[in-house]
């Protein structure tokens, strides 16, 4: 799999592999995801490195840029937790709204 550096990317996760605590510390500052309608969560993020045969890296860059007082940091998700990437700029704001809504995209994944 290649996508660009800096590609904006909708990345779904095994929630369970989300809600690991050494996972959720540094994904979610500590936030469990909550109960949802299935085993999935949305993470939106911008591309670090898609080359690694362990996982795709990732950093939330894009919430720094939204708000200079979150650090970026960078996160890698092994492959065998991810069920798909989406490219962002493909998806409508009424998606995000709708994915809101059922509790897959917290409100701090704007």
């Amino acid at each position: 799999m290649n996508i660009e550096i800096n590609t904006s990317v909708a990345v779904v996760v095994n929630k369970g592999w989300a809600n690991l605590f050494g996972v959720r510390a540094f994904l979610r500052e500590g936030r469990e995801i909550q109960e949802s309608h299935d085993e999935s969560h949305i993470i939106l993020a911008r591309v670090l490195d898609s080359k690694d045969p362990s996982g795709l890296w990732i950093t939330n860059s894009g919430q720094q840029e939204a708000d200079p007082k979150v650090s970026v940091r960078g996160i890698m998700v092994p492959w065998s937790a991810i069920l798909t990437i989406v490219i962002r700029q493909d998806l409508s704001p009424e998606l995000w709204a709708e994915a809101r809504k059922f509790g897959f995209v917290s409100e701090m994944d704007k």
